[in-house]
C-alpha cells in the first residue's frame, strides 16, 4: 500500500499510542502538533538521514562562467541543484569510475577544479524522495516512529516512553539502511588503503555517514 499523509501521522500515533485521526484536516490537538513537526522541514530530515536509493538523482553540472576565484587557485563554482537534501558522489563522468577529490561542499555552492561535475544526490523531488509510492515499507516505518518521536510529549493521550520510542526508531532506522542498502548493485571490493597510497591515490567511499537519530 503506497504510504500517504494521513497513513503516515496515523503510523506516528500508533508509535506513541495516541488516538487515531480520521483526515489532515481533524479539527484536534494531535492534528495541529503533527503538522507543525511536518511543516518544519519533516521530509528532508528523514531523507538526509541515509543514501536512499529510491531517492537517489545524477545529474549533469557545468562549471559557472561568471565566477572568479578570488584566491588564484584555480577553482570552479557549480551551483547545488534545488532539490538536493544530501550529496552522495561527486565525479569527472557519468560512469562514476573517477571520483572528485577536489570538490568542496559550501553553503549553496560545490566548488571543484573541474569545469564539468556529475553529482548524485539524495533529491527531495516529486519524482523521488517525495514520492510516496518510492518509499520502502522499512523508510516508512522508520519515518512514523521518528514523526511520533519529534510529537512525543506534546500530544495529551500519547502513551509511550520517550526512551522507548528512541530505541525503536533507530532500530527501525538502521534496519531502513540496511534494506535499502541491499538494493544497491554488486560492485567490485574497493582498493586496499595500501595499494591507494603506493600508487598515489585516493577515493572517497559512498558510505552513510547520516549518524543516530
Amino acid at each position: 500500500m503506497t504510504p500517504t499523509k494521513l497513513t503516515i501521522y496515523n503510523g506516528a500515533l500508533n508509535a506513541i499510542k495516541a488516538r487515531r485521526i480520521t483526515s489532515t484536516s481533524d479539527d484536534v490537538e494531535a492534528r495541529y502538533v503533527l503538522d507543525d513537526v511536518w511543516d518544519r522541514d519533516f521530509t528532508n530530515r528523514i531523507l538526509e538521514k541515509g543514501l536512499w536509493n529510491f531517492a537517489m538523482r545524477t545529474v549533469q553540472i557545468d562549471a559557472d562562467t561568471s565566477y572568479t576565484d578570488p584566491l588564484g587557485a584555480g577553482w570552479n563554482r557549480f551551483d547545488k541543484p534545488s532539490d538536493l537534501v544530501r550529496v552522495a558522489e561527486i565525479s569527472s563522468n557519468g560512469s562514476f569510475t573517477e571520483p572528485d577529490l577536489s570538490f568542496q561542499d559550501e553553503g549553496n555552492y560545490i566548488y571543484s577544479t573541474l569545469t564539468t561535475i556529475y553529482v548524485r544526490y539524495v533529491s527531495n523531488g516529486a519524482s523521488y524522495g517525495t514520492d510516496y509510492s518510492l518509499w520502502p515499507p522499512s523508510f516508512t516505518q522508520f519515518a512514523e516512529n521518528y514523526l511520533g518521536l519529534m510529537c512525543i510529549g506534546r500530544i495529551a493521550d500519547a502513551r509511550t516512553e520517550r526512551q522507548e520510542l528512541e530505541r525503536i526508531t533507530q532500530r527501525s532506522l538502521s534496519e531502513a539502511r540496511s534494506r535499502d542498502a541491499m538494493r544497491e548493485p554488486t560492485k567490485f571490493p574497493p582498493e586496499s588503503s595500501w595499494n591507494r597510497a603506493r600508487h598515489g591515490r585516493w577515493s572517497r567511499s559512498r558510505k552513510d555517514y547520516g549518524g543516530m537519530i
